[in-house]
């Protein structure tokens, strides 16, 4: 009676262990083990943290003269999913610059059943199979690109690019990670190099190129730890 008592405690401690892993918990432990993320040039001057849901998120706020907030800027979110298996999948996003874009790069993470140990997990076998540029890009920005695609090849990239190629060097995919809920948002960022410094992109074109971007709503499913597309019709915005 008194050993079963006690494999009913551990059993008990151990779920609730697995029911209260909060967030912050969730990101020491990737700090700890895989390093901690380091922000660029633009440093955070908030923080927004929801434990209830699982969520948390560094910003910063740009106000006018009369101290309206104009912008809100998210440079790092993380997210915390529960398996089916009760291991959590971890998902983050940060905001990335350089000389010549911005674009948010977004990472997915695997925590042990135990909260002991983490993994990175491969972006190809936790997001859908269909390539974003078949979802997200529209039929008339491709016709464009591909106009230009022999001028993109001699003076910006090589021979051998292809127009996916050339996709590639002007859109970035963003995933907006839920404040609630299993639902992430795909959605497109653009980088202007290319019009903006070898001038073979005219103004017109380009603002249909980066102009009526769509976005996705994938949905994650607990069971096979992975992003499936929602039944939810592509947005533009």
């Amino acid at each position: 009676m008194t050993k079963r008592v006690i494999i009913l405690i551990l059993v008990f401690s151990r779920q609730l262990v697995i029911s209260q892993t909060t967030i912050l918990q969730c990101l020491q432990l990737k700090d700890s083990l895989l390093g901690k993320h380091i922000y660029g040039e633009i440093s955070p001057t908030k923080t927004f943290i929801d434990t209830k849901n699982g969520y948390y998120e560094t910003f910063n706020l740009e106000t006018d003269e009369k101290g309206k907030v104009t912008k809100h800027i998210i440079l790092f979110q993380a997210t915390i999913f529960i398996n089916a298996d009760t291991t959590i999948t971890l998902a983050t996003t940060a905001y990335k610059a350089d000389e010549q874009c911005d674009w948010h790069e977004s990472n997915f993470y695997e925590i042990s059943k135990n909260r002991d140990g983490i993994k990175k997990i491969n972006a190809k076998s936790i997001l859908p199979e269909t390539p974003w540029e078949n979802i997200l890009v529209t039929v008339k920005a491709k016709a464009l690109i591909k106009k230009y695609l022999p001028q993109i090849k001699k003076q910006y990239l090589d021979s051998t690019a292809t127009l996916i190629t050339a996709i590639n060097e002007i859109y970035n995919t963003h995933f907006l990670l839920p404040r609630k809920g299993t639902d992430v948002k795909m959605t497109l960022t653009t980088c202007d190099y290319i019009p903006r410094n070898i001038g073979i992109i005219t103004t017109k074109d380009w603002e249909i190129i980066t102009g009526n971007l769509q976005s996705v709503k994938l949905r994650y499913n607990k069971n096979q730890k992975k992003f499936t597309l929602s039944n939810s019709k592509k947005q533009s915005f």
